[in-house]
């Protein structure tokens, strides 16, 4: 939550927030500048099932 205030995607007193976004996996391939860009600070955030899941860093990322 924190970082999608810092990116003015939800809104705060500050920001009216965005009424959509886009979200890039990584295997999201031959994107455009901007979407490669997003894709960047998105990536930490997706889990990749295909090699089993770390619970531990689900547990970081969903609940804290």
């Amino acid at each position: 939550k924190e970082l999608l205030l810092k990116k003015g995607i939800i809104s705060s007193e500050k920001h009216k927030g965005k009424m959509a976004i886009r979200v890039y996996p990584s295997w999201e391939r031959d994107l455009n500048k901007t979407a490669v860009s997003t894709q960047k600070w998105q990536i930490p955030y997706f889990l990749d099932f295909s090699k089993g899941f770390d619970e531990e860093k689900i547990k970081e990322l969903y609940l804290s």
